[in-house]
């Protein structure tokens, strides 16, 4: 009886896996973007793709934190297909870094 309920439910958790990331990805491709994050318990970065293209800004979970370079550093240190697009890059980032980034509240 036991295994005759395990293999149905191994492919129901397959099932919701596939989904989820067929999900994730339609909405990547129609939104055009994607954010994400590596690094640790502490700190680390998080990555803005569009395509082939990516940049990186620092966060530190400790202190709540997302570290955002000021307009004038945005246009020197950004990839040039970034470098005027500061407050479109940013509403996506803020749009998405609550789902990511489970916190309270992360100050820029």
């Amino acid at each position: 009886m036991e295994n005759q309920l395990l293999l149905p439910g191994v492919g129901f958790i397959l099932l919701i896996i596939v989904l989820a990331i067929t999900r994730n990805r339609l909405r990547r491709r129609k939104e055009g973007f994607h954010v994400y994050k590596r690094g640790g318990g502490e700190d680390g970065v998080l990555i803005y793709e569009e395509g082939e293209k990516s940049l990186q800004v620092y966060f530190n979970r400790l202190e709540d934190i997302i570290y955002i370079p000021s307009a004038i550093m945005w246009k020197e240190i950004m990839p040039h297909w970034a470098s005027e697009r500061r407050a479109e890059i940013l509403a996506r980032i803020k749009e998405r870094v609550g789902k990511i980034l489970i916190c309270k509240s992360w100050k820029f």
